[in-house]
């Protein structure tokens, strides 16, 4: 991919929301992404009350652990 070409259709909430709607024709489906790039897990927790649970959801998918795990792994202390 072309380092000044974004993917957007192949993006995890863009994917995730195909597979939503192929399974459950029937429901619509709001994919809500709030994610900032390379946020710290701890910074993204003081957020989700903010930017998450006020929207009152009925799912919530968190996926802060590849970031954490990155910067574990590079010996740094998150």
């Amino acid at each position: 991919m072309d380092a000044d070409i974004f993917d957007f259709e192949n993006v995890y909430h863009a994917v995730l929301k195909r597979m939503l709607d192929k399974r459950n024709p029937q429901c619509t489906f709001n994919i809500i992404n709030v994610a900032i790039s390379e946020e710290r897990t701890e910074d993204g927790l003081k957020r989700v009350e903010r930017d998450v649970i006020c929207l009152c959801p009925d799912l919530v998918i968190i996926g802060y652990c590849l970031n954490g795990s990155i910067l574990i792994n590079n010996g740094l202390n998150i």
